[in-house]
């Protein structure tokens, strides 16, 4: 298939998608809204004022901002070098921009594979335990880069390497941290706050891991100097020591797992909210 080929059918695949969304959002019971005629006619200031009544009525549970605090440490301290990652793979390595993006598909099919892992095998696991083996399957991730940005790829070709190291980690790595962030939230949400407190849940996480985590590898970098420029030579052979810092700042979130509650407080949580 030619490149144009390539793209009509990933437009084709995500038109599709935006469709099948769409259907499942048409067979959603409307009795999920009580009143929406009062919800529409509310004015700016009054769901500002309910929405910050209710996640003032959430964060009264401990259990809850103290989880919510933890997830926002992990996303703030491990720094984000993808942006460096992607000048080298493209004017190191040579990838193409198809096989980038083929990469980048690749990264959410595995996040539906981990899906699949967590409700089968990691269910009955303490969350606990589930962000410690997260940060470790991290610093492994982060060492296999360093080793594909070394050119040390055991004689496999680049995109092999790639392929066969990040598609594993990064689906070990949302088994362990994106489905049980959120069932852990969800258990300890008191009735009524959920839309507040889960709209705010998910601000704080896109604001760690989307903004945060890259402003710090870009804090980060300015020590390191890796630099890329077009018209000049760059240091983009550096990028290795981006995810050096990175293996290293994984530490930080698992001094902080003591805030995540167990099982058996989250259980007592839940008896809690159904009295």
């Amino acid at each position: 298939m030619t490149n144009a080929e390539i793209e009509r059918w990933c437009f084709a695949i995500r038109s599709l998608l935006g469709f099948i969304i769409a259907g499942v959002a048409c067979t959603m019971d409307k009795s999920l809204e009580k009143d929406p005629t009062e919800l529409i006619n509310c004015t700016l200031w009054a769901r500002t004022k309910a929405n910050c009544r209710d996640i003032y009525q959430g964060v009264k549970q401990p259990e809850l901002y103290r989880s919510m605090i933890f997830f926002v440490i992990m996303g703030c301290s491990v720094p984000n070098f993808t942006d460096f990652l992607y000048y080298y793979q493209i004017e190191v390595t040579g990838f193409t921009q198809i096989e980038y993006s083929l990469l980048q598909v690749l990264s959410y099919i595995t996040l539906f594979v981990s899906t699949f892992i967590y409700s089968g095998l990691l269910k009955e696991w303490e969350t606990r335990n589930m962000m410690l083996t997260a940060m470790i399957i991290n610093m492994v991730g982060a060492a296999m880069t360093v080793l594909f940005t070394t050119q040390r790829t055991f004689g496999l070709p680049p995109l092999v390497f790639v392929c066969l190291t990040s598609t594993v980690t990064d689906t070990l790595y949302n088994a362990y941290t994106t489905l049980p962030a959120n069932v852990l939230v969800a258990k300890l949400i008191p009735e009524n706050v959920e839309s507040a407190m889960f709209a705010m849940f998910t601000g704080l996480l896109n604001f760690s891991n989307l903004f945060a985590s890259k402003e710090l590898g870009i804090l980060i970098n300015k020590f390191i100097g890796v630099y890329y420029d077009s018209t000049e030579d760059n240091n983009l052979y550096l990028v290795w020591k981006l995810y050096c810092t990175q293996i290293a700042c994984c530490v930080v979130p698992m001094c902080f797992v003591w805030l995540i509650p167990s099982r058996s407080d989250v259980k007592l949580v839940q008896i809690k909210l159904a009295e």
